[in-house]
């Protein structure tokens, strides 16, 4: 294992290469599995309440949603409500640095470090701000959500929560000024140093074109007054805004109406993708190597690396509402549904060979590996770094979980030599594995 860590710089760099290798030699198409996978009844559960928001911690499960309702759990089975003291619609909750965030309307906003008791750390005097999501970094919350100031003007603000030196948390409202008249705050999600707050904007001003996507970024350290927003295309119907996003494995995912997903490296510069669905998607969440969404029809899809997309079957049409990754599982919210999500996550496992065994130069052996849950055949590479480059010896799109392979008897010994292999998926892996093991002489 020290090895593997000594070149993990370099094994990058050459999975690049030999990517571009495997697609010439072996002419690698596109895959894309068009498969369902079932949700069981078991993992659905009928509450009362209709639900917006999930989240998880310490130990704790809550689900919030109308009326100010709350639902607490300690196993994500058996579910009891808990006394909030509003009545308000609470739409989206988070868990962070101790502490449970609930938002929703007329600026709500709960906060709560067991899911039992509930306190509202900041008020609105009036009814006009609405807290649309919550999200938690580097130490600090930020609630996005939107607020009337005048007739048909409607502008974003932020709730943010930050720490004071005697460890106490203090809330205050931002209001960044905007450009344009009518400017909507929808989903906010944390990484790669930066909070990224997605929306929409629609002024009539704008002529044929009124409707633009919006997303801004505020980076680590700063705070709303200083974020750079930046406007996502035309839309000519708000019917294709997204709205929620989630951030995993170096990428921003973004969902919303119509079945829309859109995903960005960088939060800035995005990029639509097909999403398996023509239906809302209202929440997504990333979480154990997978991003998942969930929306109307009762409709769940889920994605490895944001950009191949499958289908999940609940078995039911009901609308829903919020998702969050939650221990061990993805749970989903609706109306007066709870569904327990495990998306099937492909995985690749070497079995032979594995460090420290020993290949001699001229021997033949077999690679085997187990595999679980791929959408495509595995694209297989055999390679070692001479001290100056990398280069391959053995190559192949192998059909069963086993390769055999003779070392070649024009080369000198390896210390450390790899075997790599990917799951080729809509121009990407969807899961890579990688071995070493050492060529010795005869």
């Amino acid at each position: 294992m020290k090895v593997v860590i000594k070149r993990k710089g370099l094994l990058i760099v050459s999975f690049i290469m030999l990517l571009a290798i495997s697609t010439l030699v072996f002419s690698v198409q596109s895959a894309r599995a068009e498969d369902t996978h079932d949700i069981t009844a078991k993992d659905v559960i009928s509450v009362n309440s209709h639900l917006y928001g999930v989240a998880y911690g310490s130990g704790i499960y809550i689900a919030v949603g109308e009326k100010g309702v709350i639902l607490r759990s300690t196993d994500g089975v058996t579910w009891a409500q808990v006394n909030t003291g509003t009545t308000e619609m609470l739409l989206k909750a988070v868990f962070g640095n101790g502490l449970f965030v609930v938002v929703g309307y007329n600026g709500s906003v709960l906060t709560s470090s067991d899911g039992l008791t509930w306190i509202n750390p900041i008020y609105f005097t009036d009814t006009s701000h609405l807290l649309m999501d919550v999200a938690y970094g580097d130490n600090i919350f930020i609630a996005s959500g939107s607020y009337h100031y005048a007739t048909n003007k409607t502008q974003r603000y932020f709730v943010i929560g930050t720490k004071n030196a005697n460890g106490n948390w203090t809330w205050q409202a931002q209001y960044p000024v905007e450009t344009m008249s009518n400017v909507f705050a929808t989903g906010i999600t944390y990484g790669n140093d930066q909070f990224v707050s997605t929306g929409f904007t629609f002024d009539s001003s704008l002529g044929s074109n009124p409707s633009y996507n919006i997303v801004s970024i505020i980076p680590k350290g700063k705070d709303t007054y200083s974020m750079k927003t930046y406007y996502v295309g035309g839309a000519t119907q708000l019917l294709k805004t997204w709205a929620w996003v989630a951030y995993g494995k170096g990428i921003y995912v973004a969902t919303g109406f119509g079945g829309t997903i859109m995903t960005s490296y960088d939060g800035i510069t995005w990029t639509q993708r097909g999403s398996a669905t023509t239906n809302d998607l209202y929440s997504i969440d990333y979480g154990n190597g997978a991003f998942v969404a969930v929306g109307t029809g009762g409709k769940v899809v889920y994605s490895i690396d944001g950009i191949a997309w499958y289908t999940i079957n609940t078995g039911s049409s009901i609308v829903l509402q919020g998702v969050r990754y939650c221990k061990d599982s993805f749970i989903a919210v609706g109306d007066q549904v709870i569904v327990r999500i495990t998306p099937p996550i492909p995985t690749i496992t070497f079995t032979s060979p594995v460090w420290p065994d020993q290949w001699a130069i001229g021997t033949t052996h077999d690679i085997t590996w187990t595999s679980s849950n791929l959408n495509s055949n595995a694209i297989l590479a055999m390679f070692y770094y001479d001290g100056s480059s990398w280069n391959y010896f053995a190559s192949a799109y192998p059909s069963s979980n086993s390769y055999r392979v003779t070392i070649p008897t024009g080369i000198h010994p390896i210390p450390y030599a790899y075997i790599w292999m990917c799951s080729w998926v809509d121009d990407n892996c969807e899961t890579t594995a990688y071995t070493v093991f050492s060529v010795t002489a005869y």
